[in-house]
């Protein structure tokens, strides 16, 4: 689908005067956003079935520990009255056997009174006392919830077995799909979009996006409540584009270090006074930083943010850039000031007030793959698909 969408561009740059010409282009992009959209509802679908596995294995684990703890009792109490429980043991050991499955587990036995099962170094069962797990909504993660500790609300790791292998499976192989499928599509729209806007239609229409955008939140700077207390404290942008035209090959003359977020706190990235303008932009690429860079066809510099590796930062979010000296600020004209003074960060509204005056596109709903569409401006009107820049 994807090779014939481009196969329908090509053909209307030969025959720009032929409606059929334009036809095929939205037709081909149609049946390319419907494939997108269903290998996403596959992929939600999975992550679905996913979730009530996840949901019914906590059941059973929290279920297996409260019966664990109940025999506790018992036993101590048969070897109280000089009883042998050995059929309250094997009925224990029984449980934990069927535990063990459930999750990687340890258990201590050397206190005759208070036999305990450890996971993840934490006590799951103590004597009479099961702590067991619970499932906490958490904002911005699809639908997930994290699992946590019944009793103090922490979050929980768990390791192999069942309950394990089911995470896993969610939060690592169908989230990688997930976010390799939603990256495609935004940078596949945006571009495309970007060259849209930018030209004509034969009906003399510009500024139309070809694809549909739909952001995460109204707000024009991209300004979001994180906490729902009622005041805006994040700003959500996913592409920044500078106001200077550069050569791909021309030697920046400056140093300087810039820092951007990472999956894990920041990622500095150097540049040195004999670096071109391409080195910056691939050491920027081949560097940690959860953003991206290229020259766009006006060669000015984007930056364009990633998915997030951790699932609590949100996805195509830039959430901090920050230049010790003058590369990103007065050469491309993205940042308004070098250090820490004139970085951008996300951990406030209106971030966006420390760009020189650079272009940025709020960041979109979450899974754009879920919901792209050719625009139905575009599809009621085939004669504003745009063939050619004024």
């Amino acid at each position: 689908n994807m090779d014939k969408f481009w196969e329908s561009w090509q053909e209307l740059s030969i025959h720009p005067e032929n409606q059929a010409s334009r036809q095929a282009v939205v037709t081909r992009g149609e049946s390319l956003t419907d494939s997108i959209n269903q290998r996403y509802e596959s992929l939600q679908g999975i992550n679905t079935l996913l979730n009530g596995d996840i949901d019914a294995t906590i059941k059973q684990v929290n279920n297996y520990a409260n019966q664990i703890a109940a025999l506790n009792g018992e036993i101590v109490r048969s070897k109280g009255m000089g009883d042998n429980p050995n059929d309250l043991l094997d009925q224990r050991d029984n449980l934990v056997d069927k535990l063990s499955k459930l999750v990687n587990i340890t258990r201590s036995d050397r206190d005759d009174d208070e036999f305990m099962v450890h996971v993840d170094g934490r006590v799951l069962v103590q004597g009479g006392i099961a702590r067991g797990f619970d499932l906490k909504t958490v904002v911005d993660n699809n639908g997930n919830s994290q699992l946590v500790w019944k009793e103090t609300g922490d979050n929980a790791v768990v390791r192999g077995g069942q309950l394990g292998a089911l995470i896993e499976l969610r939060d690592t192989d169908v989230r990688n799909e997930m976010q390799s499928l939603n990256t495609m599509t935004m940078n596949f729209a945006d571009l495309v979009n970007d060259v849209h806007r930018n030209a004509v239609g034969a009906n003399g229409t510009t500024g139309l996006d070809f694809f549909t955008e739909h952001p995460f939140v109204e707000n024009v700077n991209g300004n979001y409540d994180v906490n729902g207390d009622g005041l805006m404290d994040h700003s959500y942008v996913f592409r920044f584009t500078g106001t200077n035209r550069l050569n791909a090959q021309e030697q920046i003359g400056l140093e300087g270090t810039m820092t951007f977020s990472a999956p894990s706190g920041t990622v500095n990235v150097a540049y040195h006074s004999t670096d071109t303008v391409a080195d910056v932009v691939s050491r920027i690429n081949d560097s940690n930083g959860e953003v991206k860079a290229y020259l766009d066809r006006n060669n000015n510099l984007v930056l364009k943010a990633t998915t997030a590796q951790a699932q609590e930062n949100p996805d195509f979010v830039i959430r901090h850039v920050e230049d010790s000296g003058m590369f990103l600020t007065g050469y491309a004209g993205i940042l308004n000031g070098s250090g820490a003074a004139g970085a951008y960060d996300f951990n406030r509204a209106d971030a966006v007030n420390n760009l020189a005056g650079a272009q940025f596109a709020v960041t979109p709903m979450v899974n754009p793959s879920a919901y792209i569409t050719v625009n139905p401006a575009i599809k009621s009107d085939v004669m504003s698909v745009a063939a050619g820049f004024t």
